[in-house]
C-alpha cells in the first residue's frame, strides 16, 4: 500500500498528533520517502509512521528520533524541518530540545562553505544550546550517570573561537563549560589559547 497525501496518516504520525503537519509540511513524494526510510528496531511495521494503529507518544521525541535518520547531504533539509517542528514543540527547559538545538547546529555547520549564512546559523543554535545547558545538565544527572557528556554547543563555539583568534573569547567559552561539569579538553584549550594569547600581544 502506498499512502496517499490526501489520505489520512495513522501510525506514529497520527499518535503524535501530527497529522496536520504533517500533511501541510510535505509533498506526497516526500511523505512516501519519509515513511519508507524509517525504520526503527524492534518495529515489525515496515511504514509504522503513518500505518497501523496509533498509539499516544510525544511528538517532539518522535521527531527528534525520526528526524536522526536524514542527516546524509541530500536529506539535510528534511532534517531541518523536523527539528524545527521539535524544537517548537518542545518545552524550552526540555532535553529533547537540547539534542534538538546540536542537530541543527550540526546540520547548519556542515552547509558553512558552501552556505554564507550557514556559520552564523550555527552558531546561532550553538548559543540556544548553552543558553539551556543548566536544566539539560539538571536532566543528565536526574538519571543518576554523575558525569556530564559533552556539549556540543560549547565545543563547537570555542573551535570556532579558537580558529578565528579569539583566544580570549576561547578561553571565556572553556572556562565556561568546564564550571559547569560538561566533559572536554577545557585545561588543554584554556593552557594553548592561553599560550597564543601571550604570544600575539608580545608580537
Amino acid at each position: 500500500m502506498v499512502w496517499r497525501r490526501k489520505e489520512k496518516p495513522a501510525g506514529d504520525i497520527a499518535g503524535a498528533g501530527l497529522t496536520d503537519w504533517w500533511l501541510k509540511s510535505f509533498t506526497r513524494e516526500q511523505h512516501d520517502y519519509i515513511a519508507t526510510k524509517f525504520q526503527p528496531m524492534g518495529n515489525p511495521q515496515k511504514r509504522c509512521l503513518v500505518e497501523g494503529t496509533p498509539h499516544r507518544q510525544d511528538a517532539g521525541k518522535l521527531l527528534l528520533g525520526l528526524s536522526s535518520w536524514f542527516r546524509g547531504p541530500k536529506d539535510r533539509y528534511l532534517e531541518r524541518i523536523l527539528l524545527e517542528e521539535t524544537i517548537r514543540r518542545t518545552d524550552p527547559t526540555a532535553f529533547e530540545r537540547h539534542l534538538a538545538y546540536g542537530a541543527m547546529m550540526v546540520n547548519w555547520y556542515r552547509d558553512r562553505d558552501r552556505d554564507p549564512a550557514a556559520l552564523d546559523t550555527a552558531l546561532a543554535y550553538a548559543r540556544n544550546q548553552i543558553a539551556m545547558s543548566k536544566p539539560a545538565a539538571t536532566d543528565l544527572r536526574r538519571d543518576g550517570s554523575g558525569k556530564l557528556p559533552s556539549h556540543q554547543g560549547y565545543e563547537q563555539l570555542a573551535v570556532v573561537a579558537e580558529k578565528q583568534k579569539d583566544y580570549v573569547g576561547a578561553i571565556r567559552i572553556a572556562q565556561q563549560a568546564k564550571r559547569e561539569g560538561w566533559t572536554g579538553d577545557w585545561d588543554k584549550r584554556i593552557e594553548r589559547c592561553t599560550s597564543r594569547l601571550e604570544k600575539t600581544r608580545e608580537q
